[in-house]
């Protein structure tokens, strides 16, 4: 019953992807939804960094960390709640982590840019708009253009 739950849930979101066809249910064991979730909060991201700063520390290349901010009326209607806690941390926050969630500190890493833009701005191209859920702020173009 959970794995047929997980997978309506996952195709009412991602219509474009049939789960009942090809391999993707075979690998439904592999999908930590909880985890993913715990995956942005700050106390799972620091936890994660700090058992792995000894091999981060000795990464022989260099890390460009580019980040985000937005305000929030260019969030969906659905992450506001989100902007506005993260708001009260930091104020340049892109509506999911704060600006130091968003780094990686290492011997060789350098924050090249914040950019206007919020969390899905800089990580998807523009949603289809049959997977909306009615806002309008998921069609941005950035992917292909500078916000």
């Amino acid at each position: 019953l959970t794995i047929w739950c997980c997978t309506v849930v996952l195709e009412w979101i991602c219509p474009i992807i049939n789960l009942r066809k090809g391999t993707a249910l075979q690998r439904m064991g592999e999908m930590d939804i909880q985890d993913a979730i715990k995956s942005i909060t700050v106390e799972h991201r620091a936890g994660w960094l700090s058992s792995h700063a000894e091999a981060l520390g000795r990464l022989p290349m260099p890390v460009l960390c580019i980040t985000a901010s937005c305000l929030a009326n260019e969030c969906a209607y659905f992450n506001a709640s989100g902007w506005m806690m993260l708001n009260m941390y930091d104020g340049n926050n892109d509506m999911q982590v704060t600006q130091e969630a968003a780094l990686l500190h290492t011997r060789l890493s350098s924050h090249l840019a914040v950019l206007h833009a919020n969390h899905w701005d800089i990580s998807f191209g523009a949603f289809p708009p049959a997977m909306t859920l009615g806002s309008s702020k998921l069609q941005h173009p950035f992917p292909r253009q500078a916000a």
